[in-house]
């Protein structure tokens, strides 16, 4: 006969077993020899005893409690992975703080958006999580986005990189994943390209960047990859931009080379 006590190291050693393998075994005290040696101590006085039918009763029943137990567990703990993994959704604590970084820099540089209000850009993004996740990450690698147009046909916001000089967060990278495995050697970490796809945003075009480039100066001690028309591209070459002696320039590399002064500028659309 078991008691309670007794019971519950049954039955934890049954999820032991799980966990651990087949090795871990019943404490010794625990067989019918180790418990007769129990009679008459203080510790069997404040045993609880029941025949074998109502242990085994009190035991299944026990046991289906700690699956459903362990089923409640689980669920939480995939619920709580499932949400994690996603990882293209903003914390409340992360969005508000961004939010708070866009508005003022939408408040102090109204030039580049006029007779646009931040009330409806706000309503925008806080209707489209998944792009404060994109704008986050072009924050976080220094790009400093803030809105430059909206488009009238579709309701969008468009968002560019605004940072001074090219994002630093986004140096030494080439232009494309066919043109890093295409280097035997030096091989910078990622692609503009690959970076811009996993950032949910656009590499800006020539004509995007000349946009920007009327709205202030930029990237005057650095360079920008742009998107590159397909027919270079298939040549092996790719096209990046920047501005000196007060003048846009546009230039050409080889889509394997990569420099600590050469970024991306991105755009998204809200």
């Amino acid at each position: 006969m078991l008691g309670w006590t007794s019971m519950l190291h049954v039955i934890r050693t049954h999820q032991l077993q799980r966990e651990w393998g087949s090795d871990f075994s019943i404490p010794s005290f625990l067989d019918s020899s180790g418990l007769s040696k129990l009679v008459g101590t203080q510790v069997h006085k404040q045993m609880t005893i029941r025949n074998v039918n109502t242990a085994r009763k009190i035991y299944e029943l026990m046991r289906a409690q700690v699956t459903c137990w362990d089923m409640i567990e689980g669920g939480m703990s995939m619920t709580s992975e499932s949400t994690s993994t996603n990882g293209k959704v903003l914390s409340p604590e992360q969005q508000e703080e961004l939010l708070g970084i866009l508005k003022a820099r939408f408040e102090q540089n109204m030039n580049r958006h006029e007779g646009m209000k931040w009330s409806d850009v706000q309503a925008r993004l806080e209707a489209h999580p998944d792009k404060l996740w994109s704008l986050h990450e072009m924050e976080k690698t220094g790009g400093e986005p803030d809105v430059v147009d909206y488009d009238h046909q579709t309701g969008e916001y468009i968002f560019f990189d605004c940072s001074p000089e090219s994002p630093k967060g986004r140096r030494s990278v080439c232009y494309d994943r066919e043109a890093l495995e295409s280097r035997k050697k030096h091989k910078p970490e990622n692609s503009a390209v690959d970076m811009a796809n996993a950032m949910g945003i656009e590499l800006l075009t020539e004509d995007e960047y000349r946009k920007l480039q009327t709205l202030g100066q930029f990237d005057t001690k650095t360079s920008s990859w742009v998107k590159t028309p397909e027919k270079i591209r298939k040549l092996g070459g790719a096209l990046f931009c920047d501005r000196r002696y007060d003048t846009v320039f546009v230039y050409h590399n080889g889509a394997e080379s990569y420099y600590a002064a050469r970024g991306f500028r991105g755009s998204l659309r809200v």
